[in-house]
Order: structure tokens, then sequence, then C-alpha cells
């Protein structure tokens, strides 16, 4: 599979922040447009009082923040397909350990299927994305991005 090799050759040659900043490379200017319209929308449903007490929004301006910006978009969902309780990937991980999930590629695999339905989705940055799970390590990448509250497992924060 050409994105498990491309997530291999990134993990032995490339550190992190050159792997978000080639994401933020790959990725259309008009992709980081929509996710920051979606954040503004967001922005739009809190009070005023609340909106003051947030950190003032920063557009990205260079591919490295590019990248952080879109795979903290896309996190909440490959989080759910690698680690729910109730994912495939999470009960194969610890019946059969994690090699067996990373020998089998299921993370490229579960990876791929969960951007597939992306239209910025393409096989280099599916092999990115898998990258840094691979340098952080499942069961890091796991718990650094674990849902702080039960609403967000559902899309939506309290």
């Amino acid at each position: 599979m050409k994105v498990q090799r491309t997530a291999i050759e990134l993990v032995q040659k490339e550190e992190e922040s050159s792997i978000f900043q080639r994401i933020g490379q790959i990725v259309p200017y008009d992709a980081i447009k929509a996710f920051l319209e979606v954040e503004q929308y967001s922005l739009r449903q809190l009070t005023h009082d609340e909106r003051k007490l947030l950190p003032k929004p920063s557009a990205p301006n260079n591919d490295y923040q590019k990248g952080r910006t879109v795979f903290s978009a896309l996190r909440l969902v490959v989080w759910r397909s690698l680690c729910d309780p109730e994912s495939d990937v999470y009960k194969m991980w610890f019946t059969n350990g994690v090699n067996a999930v990373f020998d089998k590629k299921i993370i490229s695999i579960a990876v791929c299927s969960t951007l597939g339905g992306f239209k910025i989705c393409n096989s280099y940055l599916a092999a990115y994305i898998v990258a840094i799970i691979m340098k952080f390590g499942l069961d890091v990448f796991c718990e650094l991005y674990k849902p702080k509250n039960i609403m967000s497992l559902h899309g939506r924060k309290i």
C-alpha cells in the first residue's frame, strides 16, 4: 500500500514539524479557508461575553501553521476511527497488540477510509497523517487527542 510505504519513509526521514509543513504545502488554500469559515460559524454561536474569553484567532500564514490547522480539523474524525472503544481498530489493538495493527496496515486503511469523504484528501495527505500518528505512537495519539468531554465525541462542544 502506497500510503503505508510513504508514511514509513516520512517517519524515518522527516521531523514532525516538516511533516506538518508538507501537509500545509499540499492542501489547497480554499480548504484552509473552508476550515476557518466553519470555525467562524461556530464562534458566532457563542454569546458576546463567551467570545471575549477566547484568544484572538489568527489565520495560518505559513505552511507549518496550515498543516497544523488541517490536522486539527481532521484529528477528531481520525481519533474516532482509531481510538474510540467501539471502533474495529481499537478492538484489534487491544486484542492483538499495537504491532499487529501496524503490521497489517490497519492504521493506514482506517485513515484512508476516514478521509475518503473529504474532497481535499489524497494519498499523500493520508500518508502524512499516518506518519504523524506513527511519530506520536498510537497510544500517545489516542491520549493526546482524546476529546475533553462526552459531547465532543459527537462533534459538539459544551
